[in-house]
């Protein structure tokens, strides 16, 4: 009876033990921690401005003209500042994207740039983070995390996480609301969602 209390006790503790290192494999994947600025009316905190900061400096050559997002010839340091139990979360480099598109007869382009990454946003698997700029305009920005889910399942776990803040715009002269917000995409005919912040710079 001693032998198989022995066992039973010696099973308990490395189902604990084993219990234990999977809820921090799940804590330490979930990047909800670095992107909590999103939750704060899109005021970018140290960890995330960090994690983005070198997405401006990268150079590329354009392969050819085409109206469709596209891979393109990269020269960037694999530099990806993020704290140590992230980085193995981030996979470099960082890849550059085109789209071309016409509204009321005006031409546009949006640049972006993308990192890939792997593990959950509060529980929903991610894909990667990018940086889109607005050429004509030289002010329009958006910072998106895309996840690997429909926008309806998305909501339902992050309703009511991001608030809104209200604040006066230099550039606009005038008092803004930043908020980021969920929104569908189709990706190859897979629907997915985008949190985005949206920023007016110059």
């Amino acid at each position: 009876m001693t032998i198989i209390k022995n066992k039973i006790r010696h099973l308990l503790s490395c189902l604990i033990l084993c219990s234990a290192q999977l809820v921090s494999a799940q804590t330490q994947s979930d990047w909800s921690t670095i992107f909590k600025s999103f939750e704060n009316g899109c005021q970018f905190d140290k960890h995330l401005e960090n994690l983005l900061d070198p997405f401006s400096d990268v150079s590329y050559d354009w392969n050819d003209k085409d109206s469709k997002y596209q891979n393109l010839r990269l020269n960037y340091p694999n530099r990806v500042k993020l704290p140590k139990a992230y980085r193995d979360l981030a996979h470099p480099p960082m890849t550059l994207h085109r789209a071309e598109f016409s509204e009321d007869g005006e031409q546009f382009i949006l640049d972006q740039t993308r990192l890939k990454l792997s593990g959950t946003y509060y529980g929903l698997p991610v894909v990667h983070i990018s940086q889109t700029f607005q050429l004509e305009t030289a002010g329009y920005s958006y910072t998106r995390l895309l996840l690997d889910v429909p926008l309806e399942q998305a909501r339902k776990v992050l309703k009511g996480k991001y608030r809104p803040i209200r604040k006066y715009s230099l550039i606009l002269e005038e008092y803004e609301t930043l908020q980021a917000k969920l929104k569908p995409i189709n990706v190859n005919g897979k629907p997915q969602t985008i949190l985005e912040c949206a920023f007016i710079n110059g």
